[in-house]
């Protein structure tokens, strides 16, 4: 028997015309990622009943930058500095251009890496910028668990050792590899998938969708 709708939300609709739309039922939720007619993603997870997890650096907006679809690459270029993300992975057309941005980096608030690399003739400009600090200045770990375990994750599945090595590392350690973690890779377990939402700034009901998937 389908379970009766309860409310339907546009959650973030992106300049692009993608759109995030959330279905809530009595007991589950979904969130359907959608450009036109065609369908993308969708992430499901339990129904909090309006309870949201409060945070200025989790958004469906960040989500909207994963580069599953097309975005608006200008987003990233500024979103660490305006406090909506801790971290972002940013692409530039030329090494000129990441030049001019670096020059414009406050090294005392944030850090960087270079990530560029080559493709046979052509050099792909990337850089990952990050907020000084770890995860734990800017989260508080009690908010993530209780709400989590909201949206159906339990913790006893969770390696809490590996989560609190990750949570309470310095954010360039998170990304310059000396954690032994790599946010893009699609090799994680769940203490870093859980760690790779909170430092990108993904809604935790994403990162549910995509362990229960």
């Amino acid at each position: 028997m389908e379970e009766i709708r309860i409310k339907k939300t546009i959650v973030f609709k992106s300049d692009k015309g993608v759109c995030f739309e959330r279905t809530d039922y009595k007991k589950r939720s979904r969130v359907a990622v959608r450009n036109g007619d065609f369908f993308i993603q969708e992430y499901r997870f339990n129904n909090t009943h309006e309870i949201n997890f409060d945070s200025p650096y989790v958004s469906w907006e960040n989500l909207n930058c994963c580069n599953g679809w097309h975005y608006n690459e200008q987003y990233l270029m500024s979103a660490v500095q305006e406090n909506k993300k801790i971290c972002a992975g940013i692409q530039f057309k030329s090494a000129e251009e990441m030049s001019t941005y670096i020059d414009g980096i406050d090294i005392e608030k944030y850090d960087y890496i270079d990530r560029s690399w080559d493709n046979g003739p052509y050099r792909f400009h990337l850089l990952d910028l990050v907020r000084k600090g770890s995860l734990s200045d800017y989260y508080k770990k009690e908010d993530i668990i209780k709400f989590y375990e909201l949206l159906g994750l339990s913790w006893e599945y969770v390696d809490l050792d590996r989560f609190n090595e990750l949570f309470n590392a310095d954010l360039f350690d998170l990304i310059n590899g000396s954690k032994n973690y790599e946010y893009g890779s699609i090799h994680k377990t769940l203490a870093e998938y859980i760690i790779t939402g909170l430092l990108l700034g993904y809604p935790l009901e994403s990162t549910v969708g995509i362990i229960f998937q």
